[in-house]
């Protein structure tokens, strides 16, 4: 036999040596066993469930003629618990669109145009349009309108109407309701909305509209609704900026408010 046969066969009869130890090794060890760790849960507050998503088709109220058009909506339901609660939360926000639909047509006394306003519209047609958003909180259920209204001016407007329900009793809520008794919410929404819109609006913030959009009063935040961690203030056109800049949506959360809010609402 020559020296190269030998040369390979000893190779591999030493690979088969070492493959049968590491084989007897891994065998003859006894098992290992990892640590159990603990799930972590999702973080909720003590006494009511984060809520889950929820989805409910919008139901249409629409009209189409010569002058107008009218494409509005609102929620078919809500999240509140119990049937009672939400039909009279879907309630309050239908009774809501269909009289906003017919101050529309009133103001437009579209059934009496003259020939001369017929002729002024030019063959285009007034409009008026509406969607909405859900938030939610634990203990809230808020909903925010936003209609577009088209006269046939220089241009549509739009402004927001807010809904906010308890989530439990379906009751309505209104701003002053989640401050504790004697709070200076007002002043603290004030000095608050005013740092962060002019940091929002940056080089287009002027405070001649931001001031007086946010003087401490109830009409300047009447649009607000609560998700899981902020207050939700919404300025329209024109209340805080040009009509350039457009609508307005700021976030302050709860945790700024925490001494002034009342406990349900932290």
């Amino acid at each position: 036999m020559s020296v190269t046969v030998r040369n390979i066969l000893f190779v591999i009869v030493l690979i088969l040596i070492m493959l049968g130890l590491l084989a007897w090794y891994i065998f003859s060890r006894p098992s290992l066993t990892l640590p159990t760790t603990a799930t972590s849960s999702p973080l909720t507050t003590a006494t009511v469930p984060v809520p889950v998503a929820f989805n409910a088709p919008a139901t249409q109220l629409a009209e189409h003629t010569q002058y107008y058009d009218i494409d509005l909506q609102y929620p078919s339901a809500t999240p509140i618990a119990g049937s009672g609660a939400n039909a009279a939360a879907v309630n309050t926000m239908k009774t809501f669109v269909q009289n906003t639909s017919e101050s529309f047509k009133e103001d437009g006394n579209f059934s009496n145009l003259s020939p001369a306003q017929i002729a002024q519209m030019n063959g285009n047609k007034e409009s008026l349009s509406s969607t909405y958003k859900l938030y939610r909180s634990p203990a809230t259920v808020s909903y925010v309108f936003t209609l577009s209204s088209d006269t046939l001016g220089a241009h549509p407007n739009s402004y927001f109407r807010t809904f906010v329900f308890d989530a439990k009793s379906g009751g309505g809520i209104a701003l002053s309701d989640l401050f504790t008794p004697g709070a200076d919410y007002l002043n603290t929404l004030s000095t608050l909305s005013r740092t962060a819109l002019s940091s929002q609006l940056g080089k287009d913030s002027d405070s001649t509209f931001i001031n007086p959009g946010t003087t401490p009063n109830d009409d300047n935040f009447q649009n607000f609704a609560i998700d899981s961690a902020n207050l939700v203030l919404l300025f329209p056109p024109y209340q805080v900026a040009p009509y350039s800049s457009g609508p307005q949506t700021i976030r302050i959360p709860l945790s700024k408010l925490g001494s002034i809010l009342k406990a349900g609402y932290k």
